[in-house]
């Protein structure tokens, strides 16, 4: 879903989150004498506030609170992104002049802690110091997330244990949102943990939805050529699912592999493989699975308008266009 879609308040909102985060950068940056980092890649790189001011606008509505959390968590999932890049260049190094990558890795490890630090404080100044617990554990599972998937590097990684690896990297901070959200706006413990159950599985279906669409959508700009092929993950999960085709099909993606370079022609066979073996169409069942298990739980909450646009949010962002409350047809790009 586009900023532009949304009700101009709300998007107000996540206007201000946003230029929040971009000043913490820039001010690091400046006072560095660096260039910044550019780490966001992803089709939308604020669902995560998205999500908590919406679930906001289902209790009592997204106040200074709920804006200076939302803050918080986009300068964490920042963070996220600039660490990530690093643990890819580390990985690229051998390939790459070591002195550069070594000097923008240590500008980009020291930006990471920066907005870290600058997240923390800030949850402390504005009265949601309540959060600081859960938060702290959705960090530590993310890294935990990304660690077993660095262990997985240069191996077939099962289907269940990359679900479980998205458990915490992306459904960990998304659970958070959602649930964190209705606390800011004075909603009851119970529609908080329906909400929380909501973010978990559709942050799942969100991230699985976009590594289809990478898979799948116009590469012009070669940019999710290094998307599929992650050195920090090496395969995305509709290549987790086609490797499980066969021998022959893990031979393909594995001589892929060994060559350490990719070219938008590598997308061009993997693509074709992931359809011809079927691992595409399973990977949407996954996703439709995961955002109706998410809308089921929504649907707990009152019947508001807030809910109908978070649920259609979600499922906007998921590449799913909605018919019914939890009928779902798949995206033309599936």
């Amino acid at each position: 879903m586009a900023l532009k879609d949304l009700r101009l308040p709300l998007a107000d909102l996540i206007s201000q989150v946003e230029e929040e985060v971009q000043r913490a950068e820039m001010e690091f940056m400046h006072g560095v004498g660096a260039a910044r980092p550019s780490p966001r890649t992803a089709r939308c790189s604020r669902v995560q506030p998205l999500v908590l001011l919406l679930s906001a606008e289902c209790g009592a509505g997204a106040g200074a609170r709920s804006v200076s959390l939302a803050t918080v968590v986009e300068l964490i999932h920042a963070a996220s992104l600039v660490h990530d890049g690093v643990l890819d260049d580390g990985i690229r190094e051998g390939r790459a002049p070591a002195g550069r990558v070594k000097s923008a890795n240590q500008t980009a490890v020291l930006l990471g802690d920066y907005l870290l630090a600058t997240a923390f404080s800030a949850l402390g100044a504005d009265g949601n110091m309540a959060f600081l617990s859960d938060l702290m554990s959705v960090v530590a599972q993310m890294c935990e997330g990304q660690v077993n998937l660095l262990r997985s590097r240069g191996s077939f990684i099962a289907a269940p244990d990359y679900l479980d690896i998205l458990r915490m990297r992306a459904g960990s901070l998304t659970a958070f949102c959602a649930k964190a959200g209705m606390l800011t706006a004075d909603g009851s413990r119970e529609w908080a943990d329906a909400l929380g159950r909501f973010g978990e599985r559709f942050g799942v279906a969100f991230h699985i939805a976009e590594e289809i669409l990478d898979l799948v959508g116009d590469d012009s700009d070669g940019s999710a050529t290094g998307r599929v092929f992650g050195p920090d993950r090496w395969f995305v999960f509709p290549l987790v699912q086609t490797a499980q085709a066969g021998s022959a099909e893990r031979a393909t993606l594995a001589a892929i592999a060994e060559k350490g370079e990719y070219s938008p022609k590598d997308l061009s066979v993997v693509r074709r493989l992931a359809e011809d073996t079927g691992a595409l169409s399973r990977c949407w069942e996954i996703v439709h699975s995961w955002l109706d298990d998410a809308l089921e739980h929504l649907e707990l909450l009152p019947e508001t308008e807030a809910r109908t646009l978070l649920a259609r949010t979600a499922t906007d962002l998921c590449g799913v266009q909605q018919r019914g409350p939890t009928e779902h047809v798949r995206s033309p790009a599936g």
